[in-house]
């Protein structure tokens, strides 16, 4: 059963998908962002927290939606979310 949310934080649209049952556990199949104003989605890498599988559905998409705002802060705080080397500016 694939299931997805939406949610917003900082001005950035977030949006998670999560697919599985209660038997084999859940895991998190995709995660994108997009500014508000803008209409284009950047998919965001399932890592640290996202990856696995979870025993709840609820818990795969509190850590989709964590790794999400992780990536966002990191991107405002001027941090590159793949290396938290400092962005020149």
């Amino acid at each position: 059963m694939e299931e997805q949310r939406y949610g917003a934080y900082r001005g950035f649209e977030m949006s998670s998908t999560v697919d599985g049952e209660h038997t084999g556990g859940f895991r998190v199949v995709a995660q994108r962002v997009q500014l508000t104003v803008q209409g284009t989605f950047v998919h965001v890498p399932i890592d640290d927290v996202a990856a696995g599988r979870f025993m709840d559905l609820d818990s795969a998409f509190v850590a989709s939606f964590v790794s999400i705002q992780v990536m966002i802060d990191r991107h405002i705080e001027g941090l590159d979310a793949q290396n938290p080397v400092p962005a020149k500016r």
